[in-house]
């Protein structure tokens, strides 16, 4: 009889655990997924506008003389807000 009940109390503590701690387990590693998605996202475009300013640099530096497109400076604004944002959230 002693069995019985010592099983059934662990089986509903296991499953009053399962229900509580899974939505609050799933949250929490579901938000450090999206939080590295949003730090790979920033680094592929810093990369991606450091290789359009170096390609101007070199261009610049070799006296064929060309300008930064104007979207080089809306990204480059989008993402300092975008990273802004990222850093005040956590204050």
């Amino acid at each position: 009889m002693d069995s019985l009940l010592v099983s059934l109390f662990t089986g509903a503590i296991g499953a009053l655990v399962a229900i509580f701690v899974t939505p609050w387990a799933q949250h929490f590693f579901w938000s450090l997924a999206r939080r590295a998605e949003s730090r790979f996202a920033a680094i592929t475009e810093i990369n991606n506008l450091w290789a359009t300013f170096l390609d101007h640099a070199i261009i610049t530096e070799r006296g064929h003389g060309s300008q930064l497109a104007n979207d080089f400076f809306v990204k480059l604004m989008r993402l300092v807000r975008r990273l802004k944002l990222c850093f005040l959230r956590r204050i």
